[in-house]
């Protein structure tokens, strides 16, 4: 006899299947005149980060063996951010998952991606997806975006249940006894999608004496070099900034690092020192609301940031079960 939860695992491996196939060309230039943030490779690896990581078989079987398979049959409103490639296609997947129609509103900055996505996810659930057109339509809502934003949706859309997400970031916890690989891969939590997503590390905590020059040489290196024009723009005119001001920093080549609290230069990475385990965890705990993720040898490995698994939450929060909710 075949269950609901057989049918959703034959969807899902219907879904990587189509997702696999990768973008269309048209679609993928159409996605980059959209936003001059995304290249086709930031795409390539958005994509490959869903099928590889996300949809994996294995993946995939472990995460919905945790949840009851109820359809709800609610409306629900998906609002998507467009800061990276197919930020909005994990709600939309949890949406159709559920069994709920989904009521999507695109971001301006990734609306053709997120419509090819759309149509995959369409295809391999047989799902309900129509435009938001109006806010009363909705009987839930996801809605991801700026912190200003996300009040706005509140005041909008009323009383009804909903998850809101505003801005966060992320950080590595150096411990010092990293290795030269695990060293080389904090490029990719860094600089994927140019430090623009909320799992982006864009600041490191490093233990007391431990010399940042060391963190700067690592990622500088001549096989890992930003060279998209917007990002070397920012870039420089941070870097002069800086030099006006007297303000203290690394110069990595194509990004500075610099001491202090996380800045709104995409281009500047920013540290701190801890001298004992006591500081960090309270450091941590008080940067707790603005932390995305973190990356350590005791949290999410090197390089692996920008890889969620299915369970990986944003802002940790249950979207599965938030959707299962009567």
């Amino acid at each position: 006899m075949t269950t609901l939860l057989d049918t959703r695992l034959k969807a899902m491996t219907h879904l990587r299947r189509l997702l696999c196939e990768g973008a269309p060309p048209h679609t993928v230039k159409r996605a980059i005149d959209d936003n001059v943030w995304f290249t086709p490779d930031d795409i390539k690896y958005a994509i490959d980060a869903i099928t590889d990581t996300m949809l994996s078989h294995d993946a995939v079987t472990q995460w919905l063996g945790r949840y009851p398979h109820a359809d709800k049959g609610r409306r629900v409103a998906v609002i998507m951010a467009g800061n990276i490639p197919m930020a909005g296609f994990f709600d939309l997947l949890c949406c159709c998952l559920t069994g709920n129609t989904a009521l999507v509103k695109h971001s301006s900055k990734d609306r053709h991606l997120m419509q090819w996505a759309q149509e995959c996810v369409r295809t391999a659930f047989d799902a309900d997806i129509r435009e938001l057109r109006e806010h009363t339509e909705a009987e839930a809502l996801i809605a991801s975006g700026s912190t200003n934003t996300a009040m706005h949706i509140r005041r909008q859309f009323g009383s009804i249940p909903m998850i809101l997400r505003g801005h966060r970031s992320s950080a590595a916890i150096i411990e010092g006894n990293e290795t030269e690989r695990e060293l080389a891969l904090l490029w990719n939590d860094i600089f994927t999608y140019h430090t623009l997503g909320c799992r982006n590390v864009t600041h490191l905590y490093l233990p007391d004496g431990y010399p940042a020059a060391a963190i700067a040489e690592a990622l500088s290196c001549q096989s890992h070099r930003m060279t998209h024009p917007p990002f070397i723009d920012n870039y420089r005119q941070n870097r002069a900034l800086k030099i006006m001001t007297g303000a203290p920093f690394i110069d990595g080549g194509f990004f500075t690092l610099s001491p202090g609290n996380r800045s709104d230069a995409i281009s500047d990475i920013t540290y701190s020192f801890y001298r004992s385990s006591q500081e960090l965890s309270d450091t941590l705990a008080a940067a707790e609301h603005h932390t995305q993720c973190l990356v350590s040898h005791r949290h999410i490995p090197f390089g692996s940031a920008q890889k969620p698994y299915p369970w990986d939450y944003p802002d940790s929060v249950d979207v599965i079960d938030f959707l299962l909710k009567p």
